[in-house]
């Protein structure tokens, strides 16, 4: 199968492996959260908040996983006010998981910056038993289903409610004996 990215709902930061020396992005927010995941997230983060400055609120969380952030994340966002700006560093996987929970609780796009450092474990759906596997995977790998065993192929599509790759059957359109 050859991937047209170019064509794919996954995000340009997404595909990027190492997006560590970025530099603080838009400066207009009114306050900020800055989500720091794993070790080269961090201390991006770190980065991010020393360079919003005062007297700027900055809200800094750190995490080894993107679940781990999710409840800290909720209590800052609840805490927000209008013109805040979320920026989040980690892999890819992770970022994906924190950019999805913060879209559903109501940020919207130009409020969300994103930065990988790195790939990391990624979340696949389903399409055929709806179950969601997280897997040190790719484009193209072929992942095992936790819902129904199934060798899912992961396709470039990203769910951005979801945070998660498409899985389909990879080998569905396969003709077997004896069916």
């Amino acid at each position: 199968m050859t991937t047209q990215l170019e064509y794919s709902s996954v995000p340009e930061w997404a595909r990027v492996q190492d997006d560590s020396g970025a530099e603080l992005p838009d400066g207009s927010g009114a306050a900020y959260i800055v989500a720091g995941i794993g070790g080269p997230g961090t201390e991006l983060a770190n980065r991010w908040q020393d360079a919003v400055g005062r007297p700027v609120p900055v809200t800094l969380i750190t995490a080894d996983t993107a679940d781990d952030a999710l409840a800290p994340l909720d209590s800052a966002l609840a805490a927000s006010t209008v013109g805040v700006r979320l920026l989040v560093a980690g892999p890819a996987g992770d970022c994906l998981t924190v950019r999805a929970h913060a879209l559903r609780a109501g940020l919207e796009d130009d409020e969300i910056h994103v930065s990988a450092t790195g790939s990391g474990p990624i979340k696949v759906f389903c399409s055929h038993c709806r179950a969601t596997t997280t897997a040190d995977a790719g484009i193209d790998d072929v992942v095992p289903c936790a819902g129904c065993g199934r060798g899912l192929l992961v396709y470039y599509h990203v769910s951005r409610r979801k945070g998660s790759y498409l899985g389909f059957m990879v080998d569905a359109e396969t003709v077997r004996e004896g069916t």
